[in-house]
């Protein structure tokens, strides 16, 4: 999911990507409520194709996501989640409350009717378990594999045990809880299966998810502008003629 410029690790609508595939196969009950940010901490992920992802976090909690070589970011901050895409006429900032609900928009046209909230099922059984301790890039972790692996089989997802590096749990904890899944879309709630993940980023930051891995972190102070909007974010309005405008940028 990144690095060349042509495949960015995480577009807006990466529910028909490789995360959506991701969720598919992690499914959990219980949502963990992320503590504060104590510090400034970065780490860098690697994903399929040797892409590169670097995620920042801040001590308020703000957090910025973006891959290397890429046209676009995303930032994370009071609450509130922005897509930013960088043209040559300037920067151009999507909140991902108005792309959620653009997209609920195009999805009630094709179903014919508005998405209602509805309450997700919690499944009867956990499909991830844990898996022992095993070694991502030098760190060690927490592995869980899905309930009906091989037992040869690789973890699929591998939850740091340094407390230092929590802060990058809670970031992939932001990011998941506004992507445009199917599942929010169809329901109005968070399924199953972003919950699990949910739980399991409030713990500790991730060494790996399926092929993405944390192959760098760091403690060092983060420039504050960093994680400043770089303009006004477009109201709804102004963000339909934007998609409509610049398909690329869907």
């Amino acid at each position: 999911m990144a690095v060349a410029a042509s495949r960015p690790l995480l577009r807006p609508c990466c529910y028909r990507g490789r995360i959506f595939v991701l969720r598919s196969i992690l499914v959990v009950a219980v949502m963990l409520a992320a503590s504060p940010a104590s510090a400034d901490v970065t780490g860098r992920y690697t994903g399929p194709g040797g892409g590169i992802v670097t995620v920042e976090v801040d001590e308020d909690g703000s957090v910025r996501f973006q891959p290397e070589g890429a046209d676009n970011y995303q930032l994370f901050r009071g609450g509130e989640g922005y897509v930013v895409e960088l043209y040559d006429g300037g920067p151009v900032v999507m909140r991902w409350a108005d792309l959620t609900a653009h997209y609920n928009a195009e999805l009630a046209e094709v179903v014919g009717g508005d998405v209602a909230a509805t309450e997700a099922e919690a499944p009867a059984e956990t499909m991830l378990v844990p898996a022992g301790s095993t070694t991502v890039e030098g760190r060690e972790g927490k592995s869980y594999v899905p309930r009906d692996a091989i037992p040869a089989s690789a973890p699929a997802i591998v939850i740091s045990s340094d407390p230092a590096l929590r802060p990058l749990g809670q970031a992939w904890q932001a990011v998941i809880a506004r992507m445009p899944t199917f599942g929010m879309m169809l329901t109005g709630n968070p399924d199953a299966v972003t919950r699990e993940l949910s739980a399991l980023f409030g713990t500790g930051a991730p060494l790996q998810l399926a092929e993405i891995r944390l192959i760098g972190a760091s403690q060092d102070d983060v420039p504050a502008e960093r994680f400043a909007l770089p303009a006004e974010p477009l109201n709804r309005e102004q963000l339909a003629e934007f998609l409509r405008a610049r398909p690329d940028a869907n």
